[in-house]
């Protein structure tokens, strides 16, 4: 008899049932009274200073609840998207204290990556509020960027973060170093070679999506959000 394992083999899920007939249940299946729907502006630059945004056609779109900008979520005391980093020293990994940079939910000051969201866009359907995001003007000074990682950590590569020389955010190893120096200073014949791999994502059926509402005789919210992070979610809150 072969023993089963997961390597190699076809693995029957639960969920996939509803979800190849059309049961399945998404954020956009979770509807609210009265809700709102979000649209973002992105950067389309790599690295750049944020000189100006003209939301001003965009606030007075149809639809449109409100219009936020990084410098709006700064004046309410909206704080930054905090990191999860390991333990800094355990059995297996020995680690420097990583750089904890700022990262807010809307881009402050300067934008880091293609894509990173701008602007947030508020409106009674998910349709106005695209359509008014497509009416803000970013104004952004492009900035020269380091596309890949060989590039990155090049001398006198641009940094994307001033506090992180050679753009280098935590260093970590397991092991014996010391034991693995010897053993190559020691060797007979040394090899070195250069490897890339492909970036890889996890690639969810649908985005990190979430639905707040808002209970104002109880005094407390009821957040429903696609992910498999219950627990992270609570100790945040708490």
């Amino acid at each position: 008899m072969t023993e089963k394992h997961g390597i190699a083999q076809p693995v029957r899920r639960r969920e996939d049932v509803r979800f190849l007939t059309g049961q399945g249940r998404f954020a956009d299946d979770v509807g609210r009274d009265g809700q709102v729907h979000a649209a973002f502006v992105r950067s389309s630059v790599a690295h750049g200073t944020i000189l100006n945004i003209d939301a001003t056609s965009a606030i007075a779109a149809p639809g449109v609840v409100a219009v936020f900008t990084g410098d709006d979520l700064a004046a309410a005391g909206v704080g930054h998207i905090v990191a999860r980093w390991p333990k800094y020293q355990s059995a297996q990994i020995q680690s420097a204290r990583p750089l904890h940079t700022p990262r807010p939910g809307l881009a402050q000051g300067k934008v880091r990556h293609v894509g990173e969201v701008v602007v947030l866009v508020l409106a009674q359907t998910q349709a106005q509020a695209r359509d008014a995001a497509d009416l803000v003007i970013l104004d952004i000074a492009e900035l020269p960027a380091a596309i890949t990682i060989a590039d990155a950590v090049a001398p006198d590569a641009p940094l994307v973060w001033e506090d992180a020389p050679g753009n280098i955010g935590q260093v970590w190893h397991r092991g014996d170093k010391d034991a693995a120096d010897l053993a190559f200073a020691e060797a007979a014949h040394v090899s070195r070679l250069s490897l890339v791999n492909n970036r890889i994502v996890a690639a969810p059926l649908e985005p990190r999506t979430s639905i707040a509402d808002w209970n104002e005789e109880k005094g407390r919210f009821t957040l429903v959000a696609s992910s498999q992070g219950v627990q992270y979610f609570m100790e945040i809150c708490m």
